[in-house]
């Protein structure tokens, strides 16, 4: 989804859910300023194919201006960026549960804002086999009170399994019970 109803316009109460999306340039499910949306149980394959990662993420599930959300029981299997991108300028008071991330040439989870990223819940995920990191803020981002718990990070490629530091969380993070295989 994407909102061209001009810079105050919000797309809210959307639900984006059971479809099957394949083979696509850029992203499978792109959603930029919505509120109280809810993606769930969504299978996105051979994503991201073409389009470069710039100013907006590309991913299976990207997500620019988000807030309010819930992304819950989606499969991403190969995507030429990252699996799950969320970026800027506000990403807030969302919830990731339970989405899998199989094959990505990017990030499992990516998270970069220009802005504080707000009130996130990342939990029941699993990441396997990605070349970057299972779990990333983007250097410069900053986090303020983020849960990122229960999530399984299986081997990767050529990465990592998580990408994040004192600089990202100032405003408070708690990272707990995950598996960094």
């Amino acid at each position: 989804m994407h909102n061209s109803g001009g810079q105050d316009a919000r797309i809210a109460r959307v639900r984006i859910e059971h479809n099957n999306v394949t083979n696509t340039a850029g992203s499978g499910i792109y959603c930029q300023a919505c509120s109280y949306t809810s993606i769930a149980n969504n299978i996105v394959s051979f994503a991201a194919q073409q389009r470069p990662d710039l100013q907006e993420p590309v991913g299976c599930v990207a997500l620019n201006d988000f807030d309010h959300g819930a992304i819950t029981g989606n499969v991403c299997n190969w995507s030429g960026k990252d699996g799950f991108g969320i970026a800027s300028p506000d990403v807030s008071a969302s919830v990731f549960s339970g989405n899998t991330a199989h094959i990505c040439l990017g990030n499992g989870f990516n998270f970069r804002s220009t802005g504080t990223l707000v009130g996130l819940v990342v939990t029941g995920n699993v990441v396997d086999r990605v070349n970057g990191y299972g779990f990333n803020i983007l250097p410069g981002t900053l986090v303020q009170d983020m849960v990122l718990t229960s999530n399984i990070f299986l081997p990767n490629y050529n990465g990592h399994a998580t990408n994040i530091n004192q600089e990202n969380c100032n405003g408070g993070c708690v990272i707990a019970n995950n598996i960094f295989w």
